[in-house]
């Protein structure tokens, strides 16, 4: 996922994710394998900004 945010061609508006949306942007800033995150990662009621960007985040379980 970190790397579409880091991609300038793609926009990300929407992700679905067992996760409560703290744990997501955890996640996001902070991985253990590819390191810290070099944007902005917040949020927003139940929507991540990144990098000043809103992206919806839920879950659906099918």
């Amino acid at each position: 996922m970190r790397r579409r945010f880091e991609a300038e061609d793609i926009r990300v508006i929407g992700i679905n994710s067992p996760l409560n949306i703290d744990d997501v942007a955890c996640r996001l800033g902070y991985d253990s394998t590819d390191g810290c995150f070099q944007g902005e990662v917040k949020i927003d009621s139940n929507d991540l900004i990144v990098n000043g960007q809103s992206v919806m985040a839920w879950y659906v379980n099918a």
